[in-house]
């Protein structure tokens, strides 16, 4: 019996059909492309793909980057400021704000500072704390080169039955308070707003600037709100103080007896006057008016704006949504293409003519 030897080209052949095969496999095993919803950055809810790292108001926070954790979707809050009463002036709501963040160096630290919301009053509420987040360690991190991303707090609110509202945590400016030339001016660029003055001869506490102290006020008036490296003005001698700056540490300013204390976050200290909101830059504290807010910011890359809007109220928080380096899991159909993968190599390696012999015997 003669047996016939097998043509060359058919291991060839089959090792084209079965590598065909293998790649359909593991096209079907990686399915369609998915697309994430997109997160409302009012709600400090991570998806259910992120890990969730809650700071609370109240303190300065330390967090080091874990192994595994690529990057952060920051969702940061400033207090809203405090209210005079029912039927009277509202506090000033906090900034939102959403940023995405990856670090610099594997292991980095994280300094973190939530801002608390301002005291309630029968007729001037203390100004809303800022938040903070910036590269170090505790309140020395709190500086240009290490900044993050800070949401600024809201105004406090006065004892008018209209138009007494405490200005909003800026996006990006703080907004001024009510009152006219009585309400504490709102926090922008790179210097406070101005302290609120009255024909009684009060003067309200500047807010703190970026790298200096407000000016202070006089007389019973409110604190300015702090900035992020200069504390807010005092109303001297017997008004509110100003709240501290984030790099001295954030502590309230406190009330000059007739009104709500700060937030902790750089919120200034009430007194015949809305307290200003501690920010970026700090709002200014009123006279017989409501307070300005503080403003918001940026740091350079590797931040990256996702959104911001004036709308917390209560305390502030900061919320890190933890995002790790995701690899694909291999699936059964995923592992039945590879295997056939390689059997296709394989048979196209014997289909491959040896030297010396004609590619078609």
């Amino acid at each position: 019996m003669t047996l016939l030897a097998e043509s060359p080209t058919r291991p060839r052949a089959r090792g084209i059909t079965l590598a065909f095969a293998g790649a359909v496999c593991v096209w079907l095993a990686a399915g369609p492309p998915q697309e994430r919803l997109a997160a409302q950055a009012t709600v400090p809810t991570c998806e259910v793909d992120e890990n969730p790292v809650l700071f609370d108001a109240g303190q300065i926070h330390a967090y080091t980057f874990p192994a595994g954790v690529e990057s952060l979707r920051v969702i940061m809050a400033g207090g809203e400021g405090g209210s005079a009463g029912a039927g009277a002036g509202a506090g000033g709501p906090g900034a939102v704000l959403e940023i995405l963040y990856e670090p610099l160096a594997a292991g980095e630290d994280l300094a973190i500072l939530a801002g608390e919301a301002g005291e309630d009053h029968a007729a001037w509420g203390g100004g809303g704390g800022g938040s903070y987040v910036a590269r170090g360690v505790g309140a020395g991190a709190f500086t240009i080169a290490n900044l993050v991303a800070v949401a600024g707090g809201g105004g406090g609110g006065f004892s008018a039955a209209t138009d007494g509202d405490g200005g909003a945590g800026g996006t990006f400016a703080g907004g001024d308070g009510d009152g006219g030339a009585n309400g504490g001016g709102g926090g922008s660029g790179d210097v406070g707003g101005a302290g609120g003055t009255s024909l009684a001869g009060r003067a309200g506490g500047g807010g703190g600037h970026t790298a200096s102290d407000g000016a202070d006020g006089a007389g019973d008036a409110a604190g300015g709100g702090g900035g992020y490296g200069g504390d807010g003005g005092d109303a001297v001698a017997t008004g509110g103080t100003g709240g501290q700056a984030a790099a001295n540490g954030g502590a309230a300013g406190v009330s000059g007896g007739i009104g709500g204390a700060g937030g902790f976050g750089g919120g200034g200290g009430a007194d015949f006057g809305g307290g200003g909101g501690g920010g970026y830059v700090g709002g200014g504290g009123a006279a017989e008016g409501a307070g300005g807010g503080g403003s918001s910011r940026l740091g350079s890359a590797p931040v990256a704006f996702v959104s911001i809007e004036a709308t917390n109220l209560g305390d502030g928080f900061v919320l890190f949504c933890e995002r790790a380096q995701t690899v694909p899991a291999v699936g059964p159909i995923a592992l039945v293409g590879i295997a056939l993968l390689l059997i296709a190599a394989v048979a196209l390696r014997l289909g491959r003519p040896r030297m010396g012999q004609a590619a078609d015997a």
